[in-house]
């Protein structure tokens, strides 16, 4: 319930609990174990009609709860201190600090790395453009840079998890600093007990995601102590002006009414069975530009594209939480099949191998409607680009009963993944650079409570961003007393920032400490002055960098690119404004599928031409009289070491 990705919504939980009211037997059902206070308040409010605010532990009103009629066992709510004194947390505030300045920090920190670590950013956007970013300016040694979102594939998910938990630790052979790039999908299984170093790149949503992002550094540390020697375990929550104007926008608290009216009516007037709020979002802002109420600059913003955006999901959720649509998960719109290794390449129809005992004549249904998925898939026209949507109709439409097993494009996704898992199929989401969703439209009008859903959350948003604030805002009181009071704890545990392994920032800034204990290297480069001097690589490294980067986006675009464009394809825009036709137009798929693309989200427009200049001075592009620019000849591929070393090393970092 933390953000975006964190987990299913609330509806599908108030589902399960009246299920466990009733005389079944089992336990009784558990809510969220890290629930923040809004959240908190939706259980109590909508599940169980209760008051927003919880009861005084052994209170009367407690104890009444304990004993609600009609519920079996009554309404416990069990409280336990989250404080981990062992964790050592930095906080940091900086009003205008802009992307490059937030990509400068980031390398200082990763230069200063000497364990596993997790980056938790707040949207899929910005994990791919600091993915991207790192893996250029760490080049091919030194650091393990991987990404992880609810976006990608289960096999590639699987992958990261895997290469995650299987690094060696610090002191085995072959180990190296492992750096995952994440949201908040990042969380469920990850409990790696040798993560050093924690940053949030982005704040997350509320305070309470926020110390559970924290929390996931130095877990074998927990329940031994702050005392003796032993690694520091760093929690770094940086907050800029950009990224609490981003929690804003998610949380849907700058919309105006008639905005959120016009985003509803587009939800309900999906009738193919099919949400993509990308597409959804460029309707409405080219209507809006047409109009003249988004200038061509904000088109050209990326908040507003992602504003837009999260509105479009946010009118989504409340219809279906309404009942006004149903959600039936998500999907890519295209993906890619192959024979997987249990399957020989010369398939064809009912010549699919499953096993061979489940060939012969004891083969039930469930395995002839695999057998049919295979085969179907298997003989698509196009096996590079299988349209998810076309399949789940033709399957619904050869198998009478295949709608029991498949209720939409996601369950036929989902079901084609399984196949993977278990080798049957190869199965792949790379032609597709995002993920739509499932509905199915009850009702063309909007419900009544639409608005009025909206504001309540709008509120308990907002009452979340301000305690957010405060606990940056509050940079001199300590910030495990600030997460205790958000809890509700009255008393800190034992040790809590009392050695240099575990002191937060604030209490470091007080001065009363021993003299000869140094905060630890993490925490001062993630305080140092000029953040947006970046780490240890020296401006021609980078320079050279943004030109092997706009060399090969040219090479993908041989008819020629503007320069414009080149500077969209870095920064991650998947479209931009055509004032011509007054339209937004994608970028080529070429570029899109690029592993460039969104690397430089940082780039001012200035440095694209810049680079256009010194490779057209070392003879490797050309720009045309249509003012195209095109690739002449290769530049050579300089692959630098691990930053910090030898002369790429600048002086002072700490």
């Amino acid at each position: 319930p933390h953000g975006p990705e964190s987990g299913p919504p609330l509806r599908g939980f108030r589902w399960c609990v009246p299920a466990g009211r009733g005389d079944r037997g089992g336990g009784p059902p558990g809510g969220p174990a890290t629930a923040n206070r809004a959240v908190h308040e939706a259980l109590r409010e909508g599940l169980f009609g209760l008051p927003a605010e919880v009861p005084e532990p052994a209170s009367a009103e407690a104890a009444a709860e304990a004993e609600l009629p009609g519920v079996v066992g009554g309404l416990l709510t069990v409280r336990q201190n989250p404080i981990r004194p062992e964790l050592a947390v930095f906080r940091r505030s900086l009003d205008r600090l802009g992307q490059g300045g937030v990509a400068g920090l980031v390398e200082r920190v990763v230069d200063a790395l000497d364990g596993h670590s997790i980056l938790y950013c707040l949207t899929v956007k910005e994990v791919n453009t600091l993915y991207t970013h790192l893996r250029e300016y760490v080049g091919d040694a030194g650091v393990r840079v991987l990404r992880f979102h609810g976006r990608l594939t289960e096999a590639e998910k699987a992958a990261v998890m895997t290469e995650f938990r299987e690094a060696p630790r610090e002191g085995d052979d072959g180990f190296v600093p492992v750096v995952v790039v994440a949201t908040s999908a990042f969380g469920l299984g990850v409990n790696r007990p040798d993560v050093r170093t924690v940053m949030c790149v982005s704040p997350p949503t509320d305070l309470a995601a926020l110390y559970q992002q924290l929390g996931r550094a130095g877990r074998d540390g927990a329940g031994r102590g702050t005392a003796g020697d032993g690694p520091v375990n760093s929690g770094l929550a940086l907050a800029t002006s950009r990224g609490l104007r981003m929690v804003r926008f998610m949380t849907g608290q700058e919309l105006p009414a008639s905005l959120l009216r016009r985003m509803g009516s587009l939800v309900l007037a999906q009738r193919d069975g099919t949400l993509d709020p990308v597409r959804l979002a460029d309707l409405l802002m080219a209507e809006d530009a047409a109009s003249g109420a988004l200038s061509e600059a904000e088109l050209d913003d990326r908040h507003t594209q992602e504003r837009y955006q999260g509105g479009i999901m946010r009118a989504f959720s409340a219809l279906a939480d309404l009942g006004a649509v149903a959600d039936l998960g998500d999907h890519p719109p295209f993906c890619a099949v192959k024979p997987g290794d249990l399957q020989p390449a010369g398939h064809g129809a009912g010549q699919t191998p499953i096993t061979a005992a489940k060939r012969g004549e004891e083969a039930d249904g469930s395995m002839r409607l695999e057998q049919t998925v295979i085969d179907t898939a298997l003989s698509w026209d196009t096996p590079r680009q299988v349209d998810v949507r076309a399949l789940d109709r033709e399957l619904a439409a050869r198998c009478p009963d295949y709608r029991s097993v498949a209720d939409g494009p996601s369950a036929t996704w989902e079901l084609l993944a399984d196949l993977h898992d278990r080798g049957l199929l190869d199965v792949s989401a790379a032609p597709s650079r995002r993920l739509v969703t499932g509905l199915t439209t009850r009702t063309g009008t909007l419900p009544d409570g639409f608005l009025p859903l909206l504001g309540r959350r709008g509120r308990r948003a907002a009452e979340e961003l301000a305690r957010l604030r405060n606990f940056f805002d509050a940079s001199t009181v300590c910030a495990q007393r600030v997460f205790a009071d958000y809890f509700g704890v009255s008393d800190l545990p034992e040790g809590c920032c009392t050695t240099a392994r575990c002191r937060c920032s604030a209490c470091w800034g007080t001065g009363r400490w021993p003299v000869e204990e140094r905060r630890p290297a993490v925490a001062q480069v993630f305080d140092s002055p000029r953040p947006r001097e970046g780490g240890g690589a020296d401006t021609s490294l980078r320079d050279q960098r943004v030109d092997l980067q706009v060399h090969r986006l040219l090479l993908l675009q041989p008819q020629g690119a503007h320069p414009r464009r080149l500077w969209h394809a870095l920064r991650g825009d998947e479209s931009s404004y055509n004032p011509r036709n007054r339209k937004m137009v994608p970028l080529p798929k070429a570029i899109r599928e690029s592993r460039h693309f969104g690397g430089r989200a940082d780039l001012p427009y200035a440095a694209v031409s810049a680079s256009l200049t010194r490779l057209a001075a070392a003879g490797a592009a050309v720009e045309g009289p249509d003012s195209l620019w095109r690739a002449v000849r290769p530049v050579r591929d300089t692959r630098s070491r691990r930053v910090g070393s030898g002369s790429e090393r600048k002086d002072g970092l700490a």
